[in-house]
């Protein structure tokens, strides 16, 4: 057997996740977004001041990411359902240059569908008061900065090993990794992200085949996170 599908059966030879692992990682991830969705809005409604933002957002995200993900693992371990991070192993190196590639691929071909800066935050809303604005801004930033740094290990949990290793039971691998990928793009709402977050989702589910680990993937998210967290900050303050 090649070196290839060597990695490629190291995927596949994890336990097989069911419907009902299905569900309970895709509640863990909606949980993630719905709590911090529910900070962003109650602390703008508030107008709280940026000093009680900043104590408030240091305590409630811990909370946030921490308390979905502690579940879902210990729900993992309960159903001895394996994480899926093993070592990597097909020609590694070769993540140098392709991570790159395909993050910068996927940017440039959303910024020729809608221009993706202009995309990433919604015009905001005029503010009476100038720290009310300034608070707003921080809920925002802070919890935007928190999911591109913890997000992308629940979504690779969630999107590549349960949605993508559950759809390979029932559909072909190319409609497991299309599906998996377009929903990983789908939870990202806005349509020019939407296009980049399926091409990187698709990037990631072929380095998760590829290698035989989350760990590719991983590392094509974290990438793609720290291109895009400069762009957004410097969009913020402008």
């Amino acid at each position: 057997m090649n070196q290839v599908n060597s990695a490629s059966m190291r995927y596949r030879e994890l336990t097989a996740p069911q419907a009902r692992d299905a569900f309970v990682a895709a509640l863990a991830f909606l949980s993630v977004c719905g709590l911090l969705i529910a900070q962003v809005f109650g602390l703008s409604e508030s107008s709280a001041s940026d000093k009680t933002t900043c104590i408030v957002m240091a305590f409630t995200l811990p909370i946030t990411f921490g308390a979905p993900m502690w579940l879902l693992l210990r729900y993992f371990r309960k159903h001895n359902i394996e994480s899926g991070f093993l070592p990597l192993s097909n020609k590694p190196g070769h993540l140098f240059w392709q991570i790159p590639l395909v993050s910068i691929g996927a940017a440039t071909a959303a910024i020729c569908s809608n221009n993706l800066l202009d995309s990433i935050f919604s015009e905001q809303c005029p503010a009476a008061e100038e720290s009310s604005s300034i608070s707003v801004h921080l809920s925002v930033i802070f919890a935007f900065i928190a999911y591109l740094l913890v997000g992308p290990f629940l979504e690779e949990l969630v999107f590549r090993r349960i949605l993508m290793g559950y759809f390979d039971t029932i559909m072909p691998v190319a409609l497991s990794i299309g599906l998996s990928s377009l929903l990983f793009g789908l939870v990202h709402i806005s349509p020019p992200i939407i296009i980049y977050a399926t091409l990187l989702g698709l990037g990631s589910a072929l380095f998760t085949r590829w290698q035989g680990t989350l760990w590719g993937g991983l590392f094509l998210n974290l990438f793609s996170n720290a291109l895009i967290t400069p762009i957004v900050l410097i969009m913020v303050f402008a």
